[in-house]
Formats: C-alpha cells, sequence, structure tokens
C-alpha cells in the first residue's frame, strides 16, 4: 500500500513538472494526489514592445492514476489500462462538459527501487505518462468490472502534450 501511495505523490509531482516546464500553473493538493488542476500561461503584448504573462481562461482539469508497469499492457499501437467502473464514469459524465476531465495515467517500474534516481549531476523520474480524453459519444460502464480503455501510444504526455489537450478540449 506504500508503494502505490509513493507512485501516486510521484505521478503527481511528474505531471506538475512537465506542465510547470511548459510555463503552466499547476493547483494540486498533496493530500488527494489524484486529482490536478493545469492553467494555461499565455503571452500578452504591451505597448512599446513590452510583453506580460497572463493566464488564460483554459484549463486542464485531470484526475491522476499511476501503475506499475506490469500491470500495463501494449498491443497494435495502443496502451490498454484497467480502470475502476466509478473514475471511468466519472470521466465519461464530463465528456460533454465545456471543461471535461482529461485522464493522467503514470507508469511505473513494478519494483521500487528504480521510480527514481539520484546522482551528483541530476535526479530522474523514470515514468512514462499518457493522457486520454473520452469522446462526446462514449458510454458510461453499466457493470461493475474493471473497464479497459485504450490510449493510442502517441498520446503521451511530452513537451507538446498539455497543448494537444487545450486545443481538444476549446476547439
Amino acid at each position: 500500500m506504500e508503494n502505490e501511495n509513493n507512485r501516486a505523490l510521484l505521478s503527481q509531482k511528474y505531471i506538475e513538472v512537465l506542465a510547470t516546464l511548459q510555463g503552466h500553473q499547476t493547483i494540486s493538493d498533496p493530500t488527494d494526489p489524484a486529482f490536478i488542476r493545469i492553467r494555461e500561461k499565455v503571452e500578452r503584448k504591451l505597448p512599446k514592445g513590452k510583453r506580460a504573462f497572463v493566464f488564460s481562461n483554459r484549463e486542464i482539469r485531470a484526475s491522476i492514476l499511476s501503475y506499475p508497469e506490469n500491470q500495463v499492457r501494449q498491443a497494435k499501437g495502443k496502451t490498454k489500462f484497467s480502470v475502476e467502473p466509478s473514475l471511468y464514469n466519472e470521466i465519461i459524465e464530463t465528456a460533454t462538459r465545456q471543461r471535461p476531465t482529461a485522464l493522467f495515467i503514470c507508469t511505473w517500474p513494478a519494483a521500487k527501487e528504480g521510480t527514481v534516481i539520484f546522482s551528483k549531476e541530476a535526479m530522474s523520474m523514470i515514468c512514462t505518462g499518457y493522457w486520454f480524453l473520452p469522446g462526446k459519444k462514449s458510454k458510461s460502464s453499466g457493470g461493475t468490472k474493471n473497464v479497459t480503455i485504450e490510449v493510442p501510444d502517441d498520446q503521451i504526455i511530452d513537451a507538446k502534450a498539455f497543448e494537444k489537450i487545450f486545443d481538444q478540449i476549446y476547439i
């Protein structure tokens, strides 16, 4: 259980670091590592060539899941994850709203050792992050069994992921 809690907190921090590197603001609760908000920061041109950075009205609200690598399946250009029906239904219910909830999925090495590596020069987090936004026509799960979602392999959380998500939400 402790390892799961550590992975959940590391997942939240992983997303925070990536969003911050892209200039966005993150809002999260360290006591609830399963949720995060990311606000877009944009440049505003001022008179005389000056510029300022302000927050736009675009925001990503996301649930965060963390998985050990051995619980994730790869097949035909997609990564498959098993999600609890309550979380899946919650995400599906928001699909038609103005600001749907995204799902960030972070996969970590199964062993506790090796998730974070320290050296004199750097600290590395060994994680692969994926993002998922349900389609507006997605159906909720009526059952009590876990739901398998498939995420295309190109929906990796990288330097361009947040812009892709903003653009998909705010079209």
